[in-house]
């Protein structure tokens, strides 16, 4: 049963790597309802295999500006999706912080609201509360 869970949990792994990869908005959205879910497919938040996965896919996502919210960037919305779904499992990896703060310096001056909203999970992963002093 083992050596078939883990068999499994590979298909599950890398179908749900595609659709986060993938350009169609309905089966990107299931690939990140997939890695919300995905705690019982990796070792834990600090699963070599995680990283490395999520931050290709990220640092692949567009930055060019949209002209339907102005300051901001074509993938926000899925930047932000990707960003819940980190802090929801705790990825917490060195790899995930490392590439996390580098994309961060990427979208600096490209998306303001993507920047500190990768500052923030930043600092959660790093058990920082950002929470305004009259919600601690």
């Amino acid at each position: 049963d083992l050596v078939r869970s883990r068999g499994l949990g590979d298909v599950y792994k890398r179908q749900m790597m595609e659709w986060l990869a993938s350009s169609d908005e309905n089966t990107f959205s299931a690939g990140i309802a997939m890695l919300r879910d995905s705690r019982s497919i990796f070792t834990g938040p600090d699963d070599p295999r995680l990283a490395p996965e999520i931050l290709r896919i990220m640092n692949g996502l567009s930055l060019e500006p949209t002209d339907k919210v102005p300051g901001r960037t074509a993938s926000w919305y899925r930047f932000e999706a990707f960003l819940v779904a980190i802090a929801d499992l705790g990825a917490n990896s060195a790899a995930m912080l490392d590439g996390l703060s580098a994309l961060m310096n990427k979208v600096r001056t490209k998306d303001s609201v993507v920047f500190d909203a990768i500052r923030i999970v930043i600092n959660e992963l790093n058990g920082v509360d950002n929470r305004p002093p009259q919600y601690r």
